[in-house]
């Protein structure tokens, strides 16, 4: 499945402003049958380091309007929706679990953050 182009730059635009939210080490996923969400894990802290586990997983969906205009915006506008952004994402992980307490080889829920009726354009 081939994602939109101005939606693909419209989300890696959304990561990397979301990039200073999280602890170093975030890294950034994109599943090609997910063009409306990318997903983000992150090392945990104090981990050995032959068996770090990760984070548990966030997952963070956009509306198709949204992703599919952003990319166009000015810098201006980019900048507003990108600091409107933020406000929700800290909001919502408020009450997130970063899975550190989660026994080893278990599956970690996706922490879901859906953002689709909250970021218009």
């Amino acid at each position: 499945m081939s994602i939109d182009p101005r939606k693909l730059k419209s989300l890696e635009l959304l990561a990397e402003g979301v990039r200073p939210l999280f602890p170093a080490g975030v890294e950034f996923h994109r599943a090609p049958d997910a063009p409306r969400n990318f997903f983000l894990d992150w090392p945990l802290a104090n981990q050995p380091d032959d068996l770090t586990q990760t984070s548990r997983t966030v997952s963070i969906y956009f509306s198709d309007q949204f992703l599919e205009q952003l990319s166009s915006l000015s810098a201006e506008d980019l900048e507003r929706h990108i600091s409107k952004l933020h406000a929700l994402v800290k909001e919502r992980m408020r009450d997130f679990d970063d899975g550190s307490k989660t026994i080893r080889y278990r599956v970690k829920e996706a922490f879901v953050i859906d953002l689709t009726e909250y970021l218009t354009i």
